[in-house]
């Protein structure tokens, strides 16, 4: 969840049923990774395991995971907090597989981006443009498939 603020991130553990202050959480945006990591800090013990075992008994994106404190009584009373970015692939359709495969090329050297993020291109694929192809008319003769992009784009 990009953007995400402290007090958003209280907000949805307040749906969860735990009751914590923003003050409690930090939020760690990686340079090597777009995913957030999200840290929150109280003094009950069993938070993290009671919120990891809450998070995957509903299925959720949010994992969380214990973050042992090395005493000799051993507590947990960090949890890291991180989702998966979410993403969709697309397909492009081109009329020459020379400028198809330009085009995959840019995408997969960074020259191109979608939303300023990087995203990843099969190259230029022949398609059948007399006939159906899964039930979907395509009209134009070559398609390159682009992988990671962010879900908020659009066409």
């Amino acid at each position: 969840m990009p953007g995400t603020t402290p007090e958003a991130l209280v907000g949805i553990l307040h749906e969860f049923g735990f009751n914590i202050t923003t003050d409690c959480v930090r939020i760690h945006r990686p340079m090597e990774s777009l995913e957030p990591k999200v840290t929150v800090k109280v003094e009950d013990p069993l938070l993290a395991s009671d919120l990891s075992s809450k998070l995957k008994s509903q299925s959720s994106a949010i994992k969380a995971l214990p973050i042992p404190i090395y005493t000799q009584q051993t507590s947990c009373r960090k949890a890291y907090i991180s989702w998966h970015k979410s993403t969709r692939s697309v397909w492009v359709n081109f009329g020459s597989g020379d400028i198809a495969n330009r085009v995959a090329e840019k995408f997969n050297d960074g020259r191109y981006k979608c939303l300023g993020q990087p995203v990843k291109s099969s190259t230029g694929k022949p398609i059948s443009s007399r006939g159906r192809q899964r039930g979907y008319w395509n009209p134009l003769a070559w398609t390159i498939v682009l992988s990671d992009v962010p879900s908020k784009a659009t066409s």
